[in-house]
């Protein structure tokens, strides 16, 4: 891998048999490989996710795809490179509820949202998050839990693990897998920490390993904050 100093400005994506990406140290190439399709159940229930999301957006009624896309034209995003960009309601709908039906999976009670969010702009992160793995004792993630979403019934955390990695290692881009969730209840709200057991984790930890914790809210009237991303050295 090599850095590189764009003369065009920044360079993203794949050219001939070079590879263009950017990361905290600047703009790097590398040769073009053929990405690894393993075909596990965990990659096929995510596209099988996917797939019904794409469906379901098909079948509701123009008023709400409308109501998406206006979401989308007022709530822009920011690339991998810094940009400012906008994605369409469907990929809005998708990014959504796409999670919350994999957390109802794990046993979410919260539901997918048809109608198109009314509030403009993605919602606030996760607040007051502090998170330690352990090999035996498992996760256990302190968060806000005066936020709003802990108070109000639909809304959900979603917890991802990414794959343990050398301690030395500290860029990190994936994979990660779904291992927990929190809802939100309006009559009785759930109260930090939130713990998953070590069997419980999607992935098999071990003492001095480092880990990425990410958390994202999804809100009640549909919308989704950006993740969260804690960096967790495992221990006992």
């Amino acid at each position: 891998m090599a850095l590189i100093k764009p003369i065009h400005g920044e360079m993203s994506g794949k050219i001939g048999g070079n590879v263009y990406a950017r990361n905290k140290g600047g703009t790097y190439v590398r040769a073009w490989a053929d990405p690894v399709q393993p075909g596990t159940a965990r990659q096929l229930q995510v596209r099988q996710k996917m797939a019904n999301a794409v469906l379901a957006y098909s079948l509701i009624d123009a008023a709400k795809r409308a109501a998406w896309e206006l979401y989308a034209a007022n709530t822009p995003m920011v690339n991998r490179l810094g940009d400012t960009i906008y994605l369409t309601g469907q990929q809005h709908f998708c990014r959504s509820n796409v999670p919350v039906a994999l957390a109802q999976e794990l046993g979410s009670s919260a539901s997918l949202v048809l109608d198109g969010p009314t509030t403009f702009g993605l919602p606030a992160q996760a607040a007051g998050l502090v998170a330690t793995v352990g090999e035996a004792a498992g996760l256990s993630l302190a968060y806000d839990d005066s936020a709003g979403w802990a108070n109000l019934t639909g809304s959900v955390a979603i917890i991802r693990i990414g794959r343990p990695r050398s301690p030395s290692r500290n860029f990190f881009k994936g994979p990660w897998r779904l291992t927990g969730f929190i809802d939100g209840d309006t009559a009785v709200p759930p109260v930090s920490p939130k713990v998953v057991a070590a069997n419980a984790l999607a992935y098999v930890v071990t003492q001095g390993q480092r880990v990425g914790i990410g958390v994202r809210v999804f809100h009640a009237d549909g919308r989704l904050s950006t993740e969260t991303v804690l960096d967790v050295l495992v221990g006992a």
